[in-house]
């Protein structure tokens, strides 16, 4: 008995696979067979999606909030507002992204999601094959975005590598507190400990907002969330709808596209966070646009554009900058 076999294999069901699953079902491509294996079901708020736009997405109408302009918070309390600009600064909830595509996929009878451990992804000439929990599924394509921190470990007397950890608690407050329309992009009232640290405030409503600390090494999260919370921003009264946490590497480390002949790397396994900010989605939603055109065109998906080298160069200085801070 023959292993079963798709068209396109997503290994991995998170922000990257979706993305470009999405693409693919709005595209001239949307008839091929696609599988998507994860291991979980992505039902949980666990992340959210902000970014920088000055054009529109496809994801527009998931906006949870936009605002045009922001605050900067000194460790001194200076407070300095910006203006936006041409740019918007865009939230989407994990949930409602996650949930936006999901429902779209289930509706299509050639998009099968599929729970499971991907044991290895195998390169095989003219198709490549994963391998789920024991069981082969080949593909005429595979793209993989499973990639595991804990495994990430690049020359570091070649390139720059750092974690940045962080840890968000999303509250609702008994009294209003916050101005709907200015998030606080960095209020740097904590001590630096010889790194970069700072929180950021996007308030949803005055009594409604996700607070996050982000750091560039291990530390006690929440005890230090919750006390700039009750300490430093005079909140006392209120309750946690939801937290959500991760890592993400903030390096110059030149992550491989192309993995094999059928195989190619998405996400942070394709080297989508950038270095010098840590933000990915706008990133993601033009690779995955390129793949689309790269297959239409091409035949295949590994025609897609570059980092042009002023921003590779802009990455490497911020990565010898952050390096310098984390190291004191």
């Amino acid at each position: 008995m023959s292993d079963p076999h798709y068209d396109i294999i997503l290994a991995g069901g998170g922000v990257a696979g979706l993305t470009l699953a999405h693409y693919l079902v709005n595209s001239p491509l949307r008839d091929r067979s696609i599988l998507i294996v994860d291991e979980e079901v992505k039902d949980r708020n666990d992340v959210t999606l902000s970014f920088w736009a000055d054009r529109p997405t496809p994801f527009d109408d998931i906006v949870y909030r936009a605002w045009d302009a922001f605050n900067i918070v000194s460790d001194g309390g200076y407070v300095r507002t910006l203006d936006l600009r041409q740019y918007r600064y865009k939230t989407i909830r994990g949930i409602d992204f996650y949930y936006y595509i999901q429902q779209a996929l289930a509706a299509l009878p050639n998009v099968t999601m599929r729970l499971g451990t991907v044991d290895r992804v195998e390169d095989r000439g003219d198709h490549a094959a994963i391998v789920v929990e024991g069981q082969t599924f080949t593909g005429g394509w595979v793209f993989d975005s499973l990639f595991e921190i804990t495994r990430f470990a690049p020359d570091t007397t070649r390139y720059r590598a750092l974690q940045q950890h962080f840890k968000g608690l999303e509250i609702e407050t008994a009294t209003p507190h916050f101005d709907p329309a200015l998030p606080t992009f960095f209020d740097f009232r904590t001590p630096q400990e010889g790194e970069l640290r700072f929180y950021y405030v996007l308030p949803y409503s005055e009594r409604h907002a996700l607070i996050e600390y982000v750091v560039l090494s291990r530390t006690k999260y929440e005890q230090d969330l919750r006390e700039h919370i009750a300490d430093v921003m005079g909140i006392k009264d209120y309750i946690t709808l939801n937290e959500e946490g991760g890592i993400s590497p903030l390096t110059n480390y030149p992550f491989r596209r192309r993995a094999g002949r059928r195989i190619m790397n998405i996400g942070i396994k394709g080297g989508m966070i950038q270095p010098s900010t840590g933000y990915a989605f706008i990133r993601i939603l033009d690779d995955s646009a390129a793949i689309i055109a790269s297959l239409l065109r091409h035949g295949h998906p590994f025609d897609v554009p570059s980092d042009s080298w002023f921003y590779r160069m802009c990455d490497w200085g911020c990565c010898r900058s952050w390096t310098g801070a984390a190291r004191g």
